[in-house]
This record gives structure tokens, sequence and C-alpha cells, in this order.
């Protein structure tokens, strides 16, 4: 993962597509590996369980939160090669998991609600499904900058600690309203186009 993240900050995301894929095979591996070695009750194993890129599909029942991160790498980088069907496969598969895991109120859910509202509204040019994503983003991040605010009695290195968690809610949500600006702005020219269409 950390050689994946690596590639994927030096816009390197052919490479960092395969090493996250690597890596979620790996993770998966080891939990299925740790999973009958614990079902053996104590006998060796003799044989690891086989494992593929192929074979890398959603058990959400025992799926971690190690593995919803690598996915959301996965379909970031991948939407950056042209595989943007694939990469949203990921985003909905490490979408479930968050929202199984952590609740829909979230965070890390609507910080996949963003990667996957980036999607739909750009190559995949779903723009009213874009539109719902970064809503309900928009509407996640609020609810927890309210929380946070809400909260009395914060004083000394607490306080500090709420602050810069404050200042970056603060920056989500204007990503999210710009967003949800640019999709409305599309939304609205292709009505245009339509009615335009349609008069000619």
């Amino acid at each position: 993962v950390q050689i994946a993240d690596c590639l994927a900050s030096t816009q390197n995301y052919d490479e960092a597509a395969q090493a996250y894929e690597e890596a979620l095979c790996y993770h998966i591996f080891f939990r299925r590996w740790k999973g009958n070695s614990s079902k053996s009750k104590g006998q060796e194993s003799s044989c690891l369980p086989a494992i593929s890129a192929t074979n890398i599909k959603l058990d959400i029942a025992n799926a971690t939160t190690m593995e919803a991160a690598i996915r959301s790498n996965l379909a970031r980088a991948l939407a950056h090669i042209g595989q943007e069907k694939l990469g949203l496969e990921h985003y909905e598969a490490s979408l479930k998991i968050k929202r199984q895991i952590g609740g829909d109120g979230h965070v890390e859910v609507a910080h996949t609600l963003m990667g996957m509202g980036a999607l739909h509204g750009g190559p995949l040019r779903d723009f009213t499904t874009a539109l719902n994503c970064f809503k309900e983003a928009l509407y996640i991040y609020r609810h927890k900058m309210n929380e946070l605010t809400d909260e009395n009695g914060i004083s000394g290195s607490n306080r500090f600690f709420a602050d810069e968690e404050a200042d970056e809610l603060d920056g989500h949500i204007q990503n999210a309203v710009k967003n949800i600006g640019l999709i409305e702005a599309a939304l609205m020219k292709d009505r245009e186009d339509g009615i335009s269409k349609k008069r000619r």
C-alpha cells in the first residue's frame, strides 16, 4: 500500500493501480488464511488458500476498514487510467464496507461519495448520480461540523485539535459545494441543449 501511495503521489497511476490491486489480493489472501487457521483449531494448514486478481469480489461479512481504504485508492488510480467502470465497482464496494462498519453518517462515507461523484460527473457523464453523491457527502460533512461546533467544554490541546478538524471539514464542505455548483451548471446546459434540439 505504501508503494502504491508513493506511485500515486507521483501520478504514476498505471503502476499505482497494479500495486493497490496486489495489496488488495494479499489482504484478502491473509484474511482468509487467518480465518481458515482459526477454524482448524490449532492444527497446521497444509497450504494457503489460493487467490488471484480475478478473485477479489466483495465479501461484506468479512470485509475490513483496510479493504475499504485499498479499494478507494484503487478506484481513484483506475479512474486516472481510463478504467472508470472497474473503478466504480471498487468505489461501490468500499462504500458498502464503510457504511456497514462506520454507519451512513461517517466522514469516510462522505470521502468515498466525493470520489464517486467525481467519477460520475467526469468521465461517466452521469450528472444526476454525481449530484446525489455530492449532496449526500455535503450533508455528512455539515452534520459532522455541527456536532463538532456544538460540543461544549473543549479547552487546551483538545480545542486545538478540534479547530484543526473543523478547518479540514470546512475545506471538504467548500469542495462539495463547488462540485454541486459545477454539476448543476452541467445539468442546466444539458437541458438547454435538449430544448434547442427540439426547437430545431
